[in-house]
């Protein structure tokens, strides 16, 4: 789900003037509070586990008294990306990613530092891609050079045993504003002049159904599943959303949450759960409502839901990024434009317990600071997939170690 940097031309003219009430959150710091100095970075651009971290490194045998140190937050890429995916051969977790600049595709294990191009196709200024679960095929996003019009590449890595790999494909409709992606199917949104249409599709495009219309055409969309999807109202700060639940099956949808500024909402993979970020008495506020009985619960974090993921093992489990503080603003408006950036650690939290568990803080770990979106998991939630929107490059964080 591509939302951060589509803010600008996404928006549409009917957002509220930000004179009047607004999601403006006053601020606070020290939300989880660190007291120790942040360790300075390896040179070389490898990320390790400084020596008195109580996290762990797995340490390979490489033979002839040399050892290959992989740290469990590990730097993949060193350049920008346009997005990346974590999936599973065997007992190998391969991560696969694409260079933001050139379209260039590479690949890394998680218990191998190793990094190899497999693709050197050139698709120059690309600017998000999404991966179907086996890391297979991908839809490459990019605006032409009218500036103006979306194009979407569905494209798939061709089988071959030469080291490196030509992709090939087709295009899918221009202007396809939103897109999510669940296994092998797709959900995207289209506008109309009567309003919008939401289609169901093969990843490729193929066997297309409308299974959603709209007299509404600002929305945003989360294929939680093959049969199910959360839609929302684009959000800000400055306009009150709503947010549902849509069967795919059968078209049919039901109200989550409405009324409430800057929300923002991901459901998990039954659809039993919907997490909600929201402007709440002026303050961003995270939530967790029940889909069967609509009710709320307020969660013990504060975070923007762009930043979080759901376990697929655990229905009950999400992960989460969380800013250490939050710069007044208006959000989640502010934070997409990039007018703000955030300091986050990566948090475990048990929604139905409320049990919560710091993973790591990226300063105390790695000696650097990120702003995480794009979070994912491997199938087997081997690792931990995400993004530093502050420079676009991919890491892994490993939940074995």
């Amino acid at each position: 789900m591509g939302v951060l940097g589509w803010y600008f031309f996404l928006r549409t003219s009917n957002v509220p003037n930000p004179d009047t009430e607004t999601g403006i959150s006053t601020g606070s710091s020290d939300l989880f509070p660190f007291g120790k100095k942040p360790i300075e970075p390896e040179s070389g651009g490898l990320i390790l586990t400084p020596p008195d971290s109580d996290k762990t490194n797995t340490t390979i045998d490489l033979g002839g008294g040399f050892a290959e140190v992989i740290p469990r937050l590990r730097q993949i890429s060193t350049s920008p990306t346009a997005g990346a995916i974590a999936f599973n051969v065997g007992s190998t977790t391969i991560i696969r990613y694409i260079d933001r600049a050139t379209g260039h595709i590479s690949e890394t294990t998680s218990d191998n530092l190793a990094v190899k191009k497999i693709s050197n196709t050139t698709i120059p200024k690309i600017h998000e891609v999404l991966w179907s679960s086996d890391g297979s095929k991908l839809l490459i996003r990019y605006i032409k050079d009218d500036s103006v019009t979306i194009r979407t590449f569905y494209a798939k890595i061709a089988t071959t045993t030469r080291p490196e790999r030509a992709i090939e494909g087709l295009f899918l409709a221009d202007d396809i504003r939103d897109i999510s992606v669940s296994g092998n199917k797709i959900f995207y949104m289209t506008e109309m002049s009567s309003g919008s249409s939401g289609v169901l599709a093969n990843f490729d495009g193929s066997g297309k159904t409308t299974v959603f219309t709209s007299s509404f055409s600002d929305w945003r969309s989360a294929l939680s599943s093959p049969t199910g999807a959360i839609i929302f109202t684009r959000p800000s700060g400055i306009a009150e959303g709503s947010a549902y639940i849509l069967n795919i099956g059968n078209g049919s949808y039901s109200k989550i949450v409405s009324d409430l500024l800057g929300l923002v909402a991901l459901g998990n993979a039954d659809g039993s759960r919907v997490l909600v970020s929201a402007i709440v008495n002026r303050g961003l506020t995270t939530m967790v409502f029940d889909s069967k009985t609509n009710k709320g619960e307020s969660v013990s974090i504060q975070t923007i839901v762009d930043k979080c993921t759901w376990s697929t093992k655990n229905k009950n489990i999400i992960f989460c990024a969380v800013p250490q503080s939050l710069p007044t603003g208006v959000y989640p408006d502010d934070w997409y434009k990039g007018k703000v950036s955030f300091d986050d650690g990566l948090w475990k939290i048990d929604v139905v317990s409320g049990e919560t568990e710091n993973l790591f803080d990226p300063e105390l770990e790695a000696g650097v600071s990120m702003d995480m979106i794009k979070l994912s998991l491997d199938k087997e939630e081997n690792v931990l997939l995400f993004t530093n929107k502050k420079d676009m490059t991919v890491w892994i964080y490993n939940l074995k170690q």
